[in-house]
């Protein structure tokens, strides 16, 4: 008894004598901004809004750069990961539709990380200290069997 009555002092104290959270609706969703984890901002940011299609080139749709800076793109094969190509130096500032060239055509299936670097070669970071990037399947996923071929 003596420690429910404890806990009930305690929960007063740290209510501010606010007893409302024993009155208030339970089925009240709070604001969506509150139910989410939001990805941490960065002045520099890659977006692909689409699918990405096979072949010898990939258009990023939209990217933004605090520096100059450029997109690099990686052949991602289970996290082992090979430069496929690179975009020209982007000044800093946003740009659409960013067409780079790869030095070998992707299939159905690959798997792509595009990385921003910055002009001194350095990897573009978040606030949170993780590098600007994204990772897009090419075309249809498709599954294999291992003696399928």
């Amino acid at each position: 008894m003596v420690v429910v009555g404890l806990a009930f002092v305690t929960v007063l104290v740290l209510s501010g004598g606010d007893f409302s959270f024993l009155t208030s609706n339970k089925n009240v969703l709070p604001p969506l901004s509150e139910r989410i984890n939001p990805q941490p901002l960065s002045a520099s940011q890659v977006y692909i809004d689409g699918e990405v299609q096979p072949g010898k080139s990939v258009t990023i749709d939209r990217v933004n750069l605090e520096r100059d800076g450029y997109i690099v793109i990686y052949d991602d094969k289970g996290g082992v990961i090979a430069e496929l190509g690179r975009s020209p130096t982007l000044k800093a500032g946003s740009h659409g539709n960013v067409l780079v060239q790869l030095g070998k055509s992707t299939k159905d299936g690959d798997v792509i990380l595009i990385k921003l670097v910055a002009a001194d070669n350095e990897e573009i970071k978040a606030i949170n200290g993780d590098p600007v990037q994204l990772q897009k399947n090419v075309g249809m996923v498709v599954s294999h069997y291992e003696d399928e071929y």
